[in-house]
């Protein structure tokens, strides 16, 4: 029997719609979380909390041991989850219970808000390096 004829030829062939629809379904299920990863780790927010708050916490954790260290971990993590869910299900609510003109005047006064904040913030700064 010629060598040729024991190997396999391989199929071309055009993947189903199914597999097709299962593939772009893996990859938008998948994006949220690397942008939810890239988000949390970019966030200077999330990274001066660690470098202040978060870094005191942790080293009076372990200064109790290593149970009290997993211990904070844990409910620490649990904390987030709670917290982002709880975010992440009103959005979702809050978009079928708002127009996107609701939606926009909200979000513009949230901005506003949090510019009024930046705005006192650099005001108090200021004031304290003129004294």
């Amino acid at each position: 029997m010629p060598v040729s004829a024991r190997i396999p030829k391989p199929e071309f062939r055009n993947p189903s719609s199914e597999t097709r629809i299962q593939s772009a379904f893996a990859f938008q299920t998948a994006r949220p979380l690397w942008t939810g990863i890239v988000l949390t780790a970019c966030n200077p927010f999330f990274l001066v909390w660690w470098a202040t708050v978060g870094l005191k916490l942790t080293t009076q954790a372990v200064a109790l041991g290593v149970l009290a260290f997993a211990l904070f971990a844990l409910i620490h993590w649990l904390c987030d989850l709670v917290w982002l869910e709880a975010i992440s299900l009103a959005s979702h609510r809050g978009v079928s219970l708002l127009s996107p003109r609701s939606q926009k005047v909200i979000l513009a006064l949230c901005a506003a808000v949090m510019a009024g904040f930046g705005v006192r913030f650099l005001w108090i700064a200021i004031g304290a390096l003129r004294s």
